[in-house]
């Protein structure tokens, strides 16, 4: 009915999902509630609908600052990496191609 490679191939994706189908359900079981024990207080507070997108806010433009060539952080970075990052134009629309690791 099935050969000997196309059999393994349906048991190792069936054992795959039921260990990741087991890894789904212990995390929502137990990781989930105990995230939201501790996230509780923070939910709680009347400015998190604010507090929380300006924290993210604020780690956007420190790594903006990080990539800038203006700063002694790049400055320490390989000369290669200097480059890469020297290289990122700001004022075009995309920067797809310029911002990847070698």
């Amino acid at each position: 009915m099935l050969d000997a490679q196309s059999l393994k191939g349906w048991l190792l994706l069936v054992s795959v999902s039921v260990c990741v189908g087991a890894l789904i359900l212990l995390s929502e079981r137990y990781l989930v509630p105990a995230v939201e024990r501790r996230t509780e207080k923070l939910g709680r507070m009347r400015a998190a609908n604010t507090l929380i997108p300006a924290v993210l806010m604020m780690f956007g433009f420190l790594g903006f600052y990080v990539i800038s060539d203006n700063n002694a952080i790049a400055k320490l970075l390989p000369p290669e990496m200097q480059a890469r990052v020297q290289s990122i134009n700001f004022q075009q629309h995309s920067v797809r191609g310029t911002a990847h690791c070698v």
